[in-house]
């Protein structure tokens, strides 16, 4: 697939209504930092867009700088603190909220240390073969690559949602992909791809307790967040 100006601007266009019908399908306030991944994610394509019309001279180098700290922001640093914290809170599950607090913790660390390297030492980006390619002057190593993993694909495939489940498993499936195809695009790449199978996230939240495995509700307990909705399902 190739990546241009317009192809984010595509996906944007595509993302958005996903990411509206993702917050209006959403019934209590724990659910709105799973619903709001959608809508960020297009958001994300929409900032990528403007990397690339300042890679083809169309944009003034402030915008297009303002364009890659945006975007390296989001991948970096919001994904892997939101997506867990955004799992716990709609997990009825204790053992699992606990397990999905601990990724959270690591992709916390991952967000810190990407945080310094763009106020210290900035971030530039080129476009290569159709894919964009983000680069910091300092190399976290291949450790850091695959602790990220933790906090954006092994935290939903904790979830007791199918759905979620299902978005944790196709996440890591595609970065897997993009990594051995082509690695160093594999910020942009991983990201849209991550886009569209956030359209799974719709699916969980109108699918409700339904789409939750019988046994977790079980192990809930009574900070079981989904303890009041379940509850009145009952009834």
């Amino acid at each position: 697939m190739c990546f241009s100006f317009e192809a984010d601007l595509a996906a944007a266009a595509v993302l958005t209504p996903i990411g509206i019908l993702s917050l209006r399908a959403a019934r209590t306030p724990r659910e709105l930092p799973l619903a709001s991944i959608p809508l960020i994610f297009a958001a994300h394509q929409f900032t990528e867009a403007w990397a690339w019309a300042g890679a083809d001279g169309q944009v003034s180098d402030a915008v297009m700088q303002f364009a890659i700290d945006a975007f390296l922001i989001v991948a970096q640093v919001v994904l892997p603190t939101l997506v867990p914290v955004a799992m716990l809170l709609v997990e009825p599950d204790r053992r699992r909220r606990i397990l999905m607090g601990l990724t959270g913790l690591v992709g916390l660390g991952i967000a810190v240390a990407f945080t310094r390297i763009l106020i210290v030492y900035g971030a530039y980006a080129y476009p290569d073969g159709g894919t964009m390619i983000y680069k910091t002057p300092v190399d976290l190593g291949w450790a850091v690559g695959v602790a990220y993993l933790l906090p954006t694909c092994a935290a939903p495939i904790l979830s007791s949602s199918r759905h979620l489940r299902a978005l944790g498993i196709a996440n890591l499936v595609g970065i897997g992909i993009v990594i051995v195809a082509k690695a160093e695009a594999a910020t942009s790449v991983w990201c849209v791809y991550a886009a569209f199978v956030s359209v799974l996230i719709l699916l969980h939240l109108r699918a409700g307790s339904s789409g939750v495995d019988p046994g977790s509700r079980a192990h809930g307990d009574a900070t079981d967040p989904r303890s009041t909705t379940l509850h009145a399902s009952h009834h």
